[in-house]
């Protein structure tokens, strides 16, 4: 590896500053082997471990994290080695003799050194694109375009509750397989962090001999296979071989069960086509094997199995709404249980009001908004106070064909006068102003310990609750500091971490 003196001043610099962002989140940690650009340029595992910044997408916190595990944005081009931390810019200095490792294609081992755990969604590498030097920006910045769209290895780190796994090693080691590379390349690595808003950013600067090992050595390729859906229909689906890895690859598609069921066309392309002859009319998986072979005929397979499914049945949505209401006039605004819940094959569900808007609301629960749409099984017809007359409620919903049906519901309200035999079978509770049972909630306070379920009035005017461990620490903002930058409620640019918006 080429050696390079660290420079002192920027160090120095960094350390300093990086002080105040580190004190944000607790989680660190770095690639020590091969060596990450940071651990080169700081010489220590501090800071080096500390190139922190905010998750690309922006996700929730524990389990809902896991819709995020396998998704992930690059920082702005010109900000990848910093991962956008304004503290740790000195990494992103494509005019620095950066030092580099010695890499090879194939099976690499890649360690990680993580003094504080915390649980992980996942850890996730790119590479570069063999002609990277040719993108825009070369010599000047890294940018999403020199990279691979996809990653060549991404670990995910499950969540369950009974069993909780997702806490990395101090010493994690990831066996990844590298694609065939020559030259100088740039390996991206992400560490998606679970339980905050961060996520840790390495660049590895490594260089290709052209094999993965001496001249003679037998080179292994690597299947691999994408396809566009794992259902099959009469319409045509796409296999994708082109993210296999080998030089001068040959291609050969076969499929390996009911073939007299399908069509496959391109079987000796790197991209293929597979439908179904006709209509499904039973379920059965239809298993698809691809080989390929380099320029020195070794060969290397891989199979997927691909679903053909019977249409069902039944999969028309059918919308299910309460029988028509009455109820009396009332000196306070109330709001009455809509339910549609018991609605059938519905994707999707839509109450608007198709007569008496304006002077009639929907909520979409108690001490909400009054709205004139709730797109929610169940709403609440909203009644002001001193109002009569007649409001049509109006449920929609769409199955998963996209095909709709909708039911109305009409809630009468008679004046208070009325002696009639009518009955108040509504489901409401009366006294709903807009507020949690109509009480004001006490303005956020800088500096006061507040526990999870407690209520405040934001900055915004809104209310919010403190969320429950373990992020009931950041519900306690100290005026002045980061914490008043990222959890004020209503201001923070991260209050949505440490509290939930009634």
């Amino acid at each position: 590896m080429k050696n390079t003196k660290v420079k002192i001043l920027p160090y120095a610099i960094a350390l300093v500053l990086g002080g105040l962002y580190s004190t944000v989140a607790g989680a660190h940690g770095y690639i020590e082997n091969p060596k990450s650009r940071s651990f080169n340029y700081y010489a220590s595992p501090w800071p080096a471990d500390e190139i922190e910044a905010h998750k690309l997408p922006a996700g929730g916190l524990m389990e809902n994290d896991t819709s995020y595990e396998n998704a992930f944005n690059f920082p702005p081009d010109g900000k990848l080695a910093s991962g956008g931390n304004a503290n740790r810019t000195p990494l992103d200095n494509e005019s620095y003799n950066w030092p580099v490792n010695s890499m090879k294609s194939g099976t690499q081992d890649f360690t990680w050194y993580i003094p504080a755990q915390h649980r992980t969604t996942y850890f996730t590498y790119y590479i570069t694109k063999q002609d990277w030097k040719s993108k825009p920006g070369y010599g000047q910045k890294l940018t999403k375009e020199m990279f691979e769209d996809k990653p060549f290895c991404h670990k995910v780190y499950p969540y369950p509750a009974s069993n909780d796994i997702s806490f990395p090693k101090l010493k994690t080691v990831h066996t990844c397989t590298v694609p065939q590379r020559t030259g100088d390349q740039k390996i991206y690595s992400v560490w998606r962090i679970r339980d905050t808003a961060m996520a840790f950013y390495q660049m590895v600067d490594v260089k290709f001999d052209g094999s993965s090992g001496p001249e003679d050595e037998v080179v292994k390729p690597v299947a691999d296979i994408r396809a566009s859906s794992s259902d099959l229909s009469t319409s045509n689906l796409t296999l994708d071989a082109s993210a296999s890895s080998g030089k001068s690859l040959r291609y050969s598609w076969q499929v390996m069960s009911n073939s007299d069921k399908v069509t496959l066309s391109g079987s000796t392309s790197s991209t293929a086509t597979l439908r179904l002859k006709n209509q499904a009319t039973s379920n059965f998986n239809v298993q698809v094997k691809l080989t390929v072979t380099n320029g020195q005929n070794v060969s290397n397979s891989k199979t997927i199995t691909l679903k053909a499914s019977k249409p069902a049945e039944v999969n028309k949505p059918v919308a299910v709404v309460p029988a028509d209401f009455t109820v009396t006039e009332s000196s306070n605004s109330a709001g009455y249980e809509l339910d549609g819940s018991r609605s059938k094959n519905a994707q999707s569900y839509s109450w608007k009001i198709v007569q008496g808007a304006g002077n009639f609301w929907l909520q979409e629960k108690q001490g909400g908004g009054w709205v004139k749409e709730v797109k929610l099984a169940k709403a609440r017809a909203l009644v002001p106070a001193n109002k009569v007359g007649k409001a049509v409620y109006e449920l929609t919903v769409i199955g998963k064909d996209g095909s709709k049906d909708a039911r109305r519901v009409t809630v009468t309200v008679k004046p208070v006068a009325d002696n009639g035999n009518d009955n108040d079978n509504g489901n409401g509770n009366g006294n709903d102003n807009g507020n949690d049972n109509g009480q004001a909630h006490p303005k956020f306070e800088f500096g006061k310990a507040y526990k999870g379920g407690d209520k405040v009035t934001g900055t915004d005017g809104g209310v919010y609750e403190c969320r429950g461990w373990p992020a009931t620490g950041w519900c306690n903002v100290a005026k002045g500091t980061a914490q008043e930058t990222h959890y004020t409620p209503g201001s923070g640019i991260n209050w949505i971490n440490a509290w939930i918006k009634i």
